[in-house]
């Protein structure tokens, strides 16, 4: 073949290829595009977004980790064709990125990518109370959604072993607005019993009562008070009895843990004393029963019945009548064992009263512990007779 036809050929393959990459290379874009364009958005639209990255050559990222970042953020919208191993790869930067330049990747998640900002302050704190706490401050000023979401840091904190000081600077942080008090993460942390819970509780209640409209803490113990009952039952219990409020360790909580926890003496004489100045009195008496109620015990009772000698009568009226209002279970329990603790003049009395006050038949139930109390049907009958026309 002449040398001159050799050349035009080779030129012309050299052209074809030329045109067939170009090609492949605007098919390839195309497909991209097409593949990260959003329902409704023609491919054609799809166009990468600059960020701060491109030209940033004090960066801690790589060439190769920017140009990522760059092509996750042209996805319209960003990061919405991000697959599984895009994903990983994504937060693996991010880790990275954390342990070098911190506040360079805090800032940009907080611009690009918000929804990780919560997560990302972990990454950077590691369980680190002193540094993770600036840090929800700063962010959560822009971001209140990071406030919202306390869970992570919680688990990753032992508040308990810390100063009380350091749970009320964690309530003051995470306060949030327009988040609903039942959205409120009550958590678990361990206290141990020579943790300062008094000035604990009086910190939280001064946190809750100075909230403004709309604002809720958003991060609290879920067993401060329950633990302080295990350990002092008293100083508790005085606490509680000046009606200070912190949501999720309340009057109701101590009660739950008093009666599972409290030596039946200590429930008994500790119930005589307890008044809620935020319930009404029926609502205290409710209460009451229900706390008594909740393990049933002849020795609590007594002792209540006891610190109440001067009122004994209108106490066994009350418990009597509350006790008529509830069946089955332990309130079967207790009412039976508020009917054997009385006296047969207190039955009598007491029970003549209730019926006259509220004609009713009697149940069967309370028929069979009178007749297992020695009561005869002529006694039960007058007891329980509606009042003479």
């Amino acid at each position: 073949m002449a040398p001159v036809m050799k050349k035009a050929i080779l030129i012309l393959i050299a052209i074809t290829c030329g045109l067939s990459f170009g090609w492949f290379a605007r098919i390839s874009r195309d497909q991209w595009k097409s593949a990260h364009a959003a329902p409704g958005i023609p491919a054609s639209k799809v166009v990468r977004q600059p960020t701060e990255l491109t030209d940033d050559p004090q960066s801690a990222l790589t060439q190769e980790e920017r140009e990522f970042l760059e092509q996750i953020l042209s996805q319209v919208p960003p990061f919405a064709a991000m697959s599984t191993a895009d994903g990983t790869r994504f937060r693996k930067i991010l880790l990275r990125w954390s342990g070098i330049a911190p506040d360079e990747m805090l800032e940009w998640v907080a611009r690009n990518a918000p929804g990780r900002l919560s997560s990302s302050i972990l990454d950077v704190a590691q369980g680190d109370f002193e540094k993770a706490i600036p840090l929800y401050r700063k962010f959560g000023k822009t971001h209140p959604e990071v406030l919202q979401s306390p869970h992570g840091f919680a688990s990753r904190i032992a508040i308990g072993k810390r100063p009380a000081a350091d749970l009320l600077v964690l309530a003051r942080t995470f306060i949030a607005k327009g988040t609903p008090a039942s959205l409120t993460v009550f958590f678990p942390w361990d206290f141990s019993a020579d943790y300062d819970f008094e000035t604990a509780m009086n910190g939280l209640a001064e946190v809750h009562s100075s909230l403004a409209v709309g604002e809720t803490i958003t991060l609290l113990p879920k067993n401060l008070l329950a633990t302080w009952v295990l350990h002092h039952p008293a100083a508790a219990a005085k606490w509680v009895s000046k009606g200070n409020v912190v949501p999720g360790n309340g009057m109701k909580e101590f009660l739950a843990a008093m009666s599972r926890v409290g030596p039946p003496e200590t429930v008994g004489r500790i119930a005589a004393t307890l008044h809620d100045p935020n319930l009404t009195e029926q609502e205290n008496h409710h209460q009451l029963f229900r706390f008594l109620c909740e393990n049933p015990s002849e020795k609590s009772l007594r002792e209540y019945l006891r610190q109440k000698s001067a009122f004994r009568r209108a106490a066994l009226a009350d418990l009597f009548d509350s006790s008529t209002r509830a069946t089955g279970g332990r309130f079967d329990v207790f009412s039976s064992l508020v009917l054997r603790v009385m006296t047969p003049d207190e039955r009598i009395s007491v029970i003549t009263n209730e019926f006259r006050g509220v004609p009713r038949k009697p149940g069967q139930r309370l028929i069979g512990d009178l007749k297992a109390l020695g009561h005869s049907d002529a006694e039960i009958q007058q007891m329980t007779s509606p009042p003479p026309p």
